[in-house]
């Protein structure tokens, strides 16, 4: 899910918690459901359909290719956030071009903006948590270089800045 509309959900289940109407629930939920099918993988293929292509009739590799960027992936979430690619083929077991050319055209995204993914999400968690830890602490926990590159991506991924998003989160949560 794009980050902007993990955003948008969080917002939206906040704003359900402190209770809405019926109406304004379902209108919520019929522009938020319309904006995740805009941007929905429905019709436009699917990640990866390039390499379908390129491995045509042999699908043992396009098998080969899934498993290694499911483990590509377990690796990453299993991590600390501070692993680059190097360190992610070195558990994998293949070279780091390899795996980034595979991880690209089987999901459709780079391994870096795929750990800055769950990055995010990590941080929007802490965000919503509000136990008022620094901007900077929380950079370093989540494998950022510092606070500039924890807002930096942030901004880039949801569209605001992590302190504003503390404030738009915990707001919605305590009303």
């Amino acid at each position: 899910m794009d980050e902007r509309l993990d955003l948008e959900h969080r917002m939206l289940v906040a704003r359900c918690a402190r209770g809405v109407d019926r109406f304004e629930f379902t209108e919520r939920m019929h522009r938020f459901v319309g904006r995740l099918l805009s941007v929905s993988p429905i019709g436009a293929g699917e990640p990866g359909a390039e390499i379908e292509r390129a491995v045509g009739r042999r699908p043992a590799t396009l098998a080969a290719h899934r498993r290694l960027a499911d483990r590509a992936r377990e690796v990453l979430a299993g991590s600390d956030f501070r692993m680059g690619l190097t360190e992610v083929a070195e558990h994998v077991g293949c070279s780091p071009h390899h795996l980034s050319r595979v991880f690209q055209r089987v999901t459709g995204q780079s391994l870096t903006a795929y750990r800055n993914r769950l990055r995010v999400r990590a941080v929007l968690d802490v965000l919503a948590d509000d136990d008022g830890q620094p901007l900077g602490t929380v950079a370093a926990d989540h494998g950022f270089a510092d606070q500039a590159h924890l807002t930096r991506v942030v901004r880039e991924q949801v569209g605001h800045p992590p302190a504003r998003l503390r404030r738009l989160l915990t707001a919605a949560e305590a009303a």
